[in-house]
């Protein structure tokens, strides 16, 4: 049986030019997809429940699994153990605010972006719940916070001993991550104080 081709596509209730840079669509960029972006209400109601047209198989771009040659798996865990530090530190000052911290070779701009394990028996339950109209009544689930070995952010990082500056830029990059998601932030006032001291100790 021939395999389907894969449509990729991205649904956010956010302004369209946001969500065509989206960090989860980077992947798909660096490898020359093409993605099909939709930014209505309706769109994240209705594409779930479209899986194929003719030849062609709908995937969420944050779903897909792209094949990646062994190469490119062994420098992954290469530098997962060279961030593991930063990874740990990251994940000591967000605490519950994220499931855990990792890297990725998915993003090539961005510094980080959120990632739901749909394997998590919370993301489950939520879903669960949501199709029960009880969505309301369940806790958000905590995401993982992916980040970019490549960018210089994190590797200035990585090398840095400024552990109040870590703290700070581990929040700011969270609340990034969040915002491109189309989310909320819990503390705008604590985001634009820790990035006012990150900008007064980079001038």
């Amino acid at each position: 049986m021939m395999r389907k081709k894969e449509i990729y596509y991205i649904t956010g209730k956010m302004a369209l030019g946001m969500l065509k840079n989206s960090p989860t669509l980077e992947r798909f960029k660096a490898k020359g997809n093409n993605d099909i972006v939709l930014n209505q209400h309706i769109d994240t109601i209705v594409m779930p429940m479209v899986t194929e047209y003719k030849e062609y198989k709908f995937v969420n771009a944050a779903d897909a699994k792209l094949d990646d040659t062994e190469e490119a798996k062994e420098k992954e865990e290469e530098l997962a153990k060279e961030y593991e530090g930063l990874i740990s530190e990251f994940k000591s000052t967000l605490g519950d605010a994220v499931t855990k911290v990792e890297v990725t070779t998915d993003l090539t701009d961005s510094p980080v972006a959120l990632k739901i394990d749909k394997e998590d028996p919370s993301y489950m339950m939520a879903q669960m719940m949501a199709q029960m109209g009880q969505g309301g009544e369940v806790p958000p689930v905590k995401p993982i916070l992916q980040i970019n070995p490549n960018h210089e952010i994190l590797s200035k990082l990585k090398d840095s001993g400024d552990q109040n500056l870590i703290n700070d830029a581990a929040h700011v990059l969270l609340d990034q991550a969040k915002l491109f998601d189309g989310m909320e932030l819990d503390d705008t006032a604590g985001f634009v104080a820790r990035l006012n001291r990150i900008m007064s100790k980079a001038l």
